[in-house]
This record gives C-alpha cells, sequence and structure tokens, in this order.
C-alpha cells in the first residue's frame, strides 16, 4: 500500500500483491502488449519500520510487462535530477529500457491518459469500476483467458 507494511502483516501483503499482478495481466491485451507501469512517490515519506528492503525485493520479483514507465514527480528539481542520472545510466543500460522511461508530473500523468483509466483518488473513473480493489481482483482473476487443451 501507500507507505509502509507491518511487520506482522508481510505474509498477507505477500499473497495480495501476487494476486494483485495477476490481475493486472489478466486480459489478453495486457499479457500481449503489457501495460504502463506508474509510479507516484509517496510525499512524505513514511517512516520505517525495518523491511522497506525485503517489501522492495517483493515488488520486483513480480514479472511485468511495462511498455512505458512513468515516475511521477512534483518538484522540478527532482525531474532534472532523475533525467541526469538516466544520463549516465544510458552509458551501461539497454535502450529500449531508456525509451520507455519518462518523468512527469502528476497532472501531466492524468493529462495523458483517458479519464476512465485515471483512479478515483486522481478524479478519474477507475476503469468505471465502482467496487473495492478486492472485489476488482476477484473478477479479473475470474475472467483470466485459458486455453482449450
Amino acid at each position: 500500500g501507500r507507505g509502509f507494511v507491518r511487520v506482522e502483516d508481510e505474509k498477507i501483503h505477500v499473497e495480495a500483491v501476487l494476486m494483485y499482478c495477476m490481475a493486472v495481466h489478466a486480459d489478453p491485451v495486457s499479457l500481449r502488449e503489457g501495460i504502463d507501469f506508474i509510479t507516484i512517490p509517496a510525499n512524505p515519506k513514511p517512516a520505517k519500520i525495518g523491511n522497506e528492503k525485503k517489501i522492495k525485493n517483493l515488488y520486483s520479483s513480480f514479472p511485468m510487462r511495462p511498455q512505458k514507465i512513468v515516475i511521477g514527480s512534483k518538484s522540478v528539481a527532482m525531474k532534472i535530477l532523475a533525467k541526469g542520472m538516466i544520463a549516465v545510466s544510458a552509458l551501461f543500460s539497454s535502450n529500449k529500457l531508456l525509451k520507455r522511461l519518462h518523468f512527469m508530473s502528476e497532472e501531466e500523468i492524468i493529462a495523458s491518459y483517458p479519464k476512465e483509466s485515471v483512479p478515483k483518488i486522481y478524479g478519474g473513473d477507475a476503469g468505471g469500476w465502482d467496487s473495492s480493489i478486492e472485489e476488482w481482483v476477484k473478477v479479473r482473476l475470474e475472467n483470466i483467458p485459458l486455453p482449450e487443451l
């Protein structure tokens, strides 16, 4: 979630993240064409509780097919710093990955996507979904296209 995972909640968090990742890729378009991965860092950052590295490793262990990686930032200085870091990392990284990486303000991100695809907390329609994220994951997993054997 937005911040931290209590140590006593790690097991259930791993299960929830696994189900969410499967649900995100549970349609033919996402499976074949990939997704846009968008992250907007929490501000202010929550207090550390000691398991952040473990949770970060969990998140990075799930396969994704991002065709575009968007990092949101409110600070112009942060965007300039990030672009500078990318220029340096271009010496060591794949050009394909660098072309997929974009830095934008929250406003630019929201304006870049159709309103129906933007989460409700940012003023969008969340894909027309009115129920909880748990219900969305359940419905998506129930509708995963399975090949006929």
